[in-house]
């Protein structure tokens, strides 16, 4: 009897010194694409006459500043290992809004020729921060997009 007493006041006591965390994570985001439509869709067969149009939904984490901005991309898989890749103005969208939806659209004939694109062709679409004029990092991205030929 003496030690089932001792068990309930251990318990009691663990079960009093717990205390609720102070620490409130639900405000604490991560940037975040994510594709709502894609047309063809992942795994299509496509050629150099198609054009890839997304429907992008986006959101940028609170503590993420730019003071030159932020954009999505569609980049494509490159022959170069690790590396990705896209041509022209039209691949790249400014953004203005820290969650939105985009539309992108990308003629794949920009790309179908190219000799560092990789066949069949794979593609992903990413959220940049920009960090200079020239340049910027990724702060999220979509799962690889495979396409058959």
């Amino acid at each position: 009897m003496r030690v089932t007493v001792v068990i309930l006041i251990t318990f009691l006591l663990l079960f009093i010194s717990c205390k609720e965390s102070t620490t409130d994570i639900s405000n604490e985001r991560e940037s975040t694409i994510e594709i709502l439509d894609l047309s063809p869709e992942a795994q299509s067969i496509v050629s150099s006459q198609d054009t890839i149009k997304a429907i992008l939904r986006y959101s940028i984490a609170p503590d993420i500043q730019s003071e030159f901005g932020f954009s999505i991309s569609i980049k494509f898989v490159s022959t170069t290992a690790g590396r990705t890749f896209y041509i022209g103005s039209n691949a790249e969208i400014e953004i203005t809004d820290r969650d939105g939806q985009v539309i992108l659209k990308y003629p794949l004939d920009l790309v179908w020729n190219y000799s560092d694109l990789k066949h069949p062709i794979s593609c992903y679409f990413y959220l940049h921060k920009e960090t200079s004029e020239t340049s910027s990092t990724v702060i999220a991205k979509t799962e690889e997009i495979d396409y058959m030929e």
